[in-house]
């Protein structure tokens, strides 16, 4: 059966300018506990828990993958924070860049002093143990929040992550800040079979590069022969960064 959620709908953000929903998922136990508990930032929330709200009515079956590795003894318990997208969706996750428009910074401003200082106050957080990750956009907004708030988040999942959207150039960036971010550690993984043009792979390869190239302490690197960009995929990969970054 499925944990109910903590929903709130109408986050406001003075940063942004608008309004979404926050979908905030404890461990079990939370409620009978004092103790405090790590926390998952993820982006396209109403992908998470629900298939009635997700994309093509596909969850990523966060609750329950969460509730299996913890029965199983391979992750601590951890607070998920399910952020849903906006019709700005592709605007907000985005790096400005000379090819498009983005408000990725502003997002970024967004998480760290607006909606990271509500969960902290609200719930029974481990602040100093924050990951954030996404997929596709997402995946890519949160490889920007690794680069720009490096002291806020320690663990990123990176799945299928646009970077081609932005360019090399964004690969060349976030390359000469890992010095910055030292003490991240990332999960990317990427489909062989996501698009036609290998965009997602090609952009997912420059970042692996940068890693490699710059001998960063803590990353891995995945390649996923059958998968493909939708959410089933990354329902499926969600076990494999999670049991990694919050393992035991």
């Amino acid at each position: 059966m499925k944990r109910p959620l903590e929903n709130h709908p109408d986050f406001a953000s003075e940063v942004l300018g608008n309004k979404r929903a926050v979908h905030v998922l404890t461990p079990p136990g939370y409620e009978d506990s004092d103790e405090r508990y790590p926390v998952l930032y993820l982006q396209d929330g109403q992908n998470l828990f629900d298939p009635s709200k997700a994309a093509f009515g596909v969850e990523w079956k966060a609750g329950e993958t969460a509730d299996r590795l913890l029965a199983d003894g391979r992750i601590e318990p951890v607070i998920i924070v399910g952020i849903a997208n906006t019709p700005d969706r592709m605007e907000e996750y985005a790096p400005a860049s000379e090819q498009a428009p983005g408000r990725a910074d502003q997002y970024v401003e967004f998480l760290t002093t607006e909606l990271k200082p509500f969960i902290d106050e609200e719930y029974r957080t481990r602040p100093e143990e924050s990951g954030i990750g996404g997929s596709s956009m997402g995946g890519l907004v949160s490889l920007v929040a690794c680069m720009q708030a490096p002291d806020v988040f320690s663990k990123c999942a990176a799945l299928s992550p646009a970077v081609w959207h932005p360019g090399r150039p964004f690969a060349d960036e976030f390359e000469a800040e890992l010095p910055n971010m030292a003490n991240v550690n990332f999960r990317v993984v990427v489909g062989m079979e996501e698009d036609p043009g290998r965009r997602m792979l090609t952009g997912a390869r420059w970042i692996r590069d940068a890693l490699k190239r710059a001998h960063h302490p803590r990353w891995r690197y995945r390649e996923l022969a059958d998968a493909q960009h939708n959410e089933a995929a990354w329902s499926r990969q969600l076990p494999l960064v999670l049991a990694e970054l919050f393992g035991v």
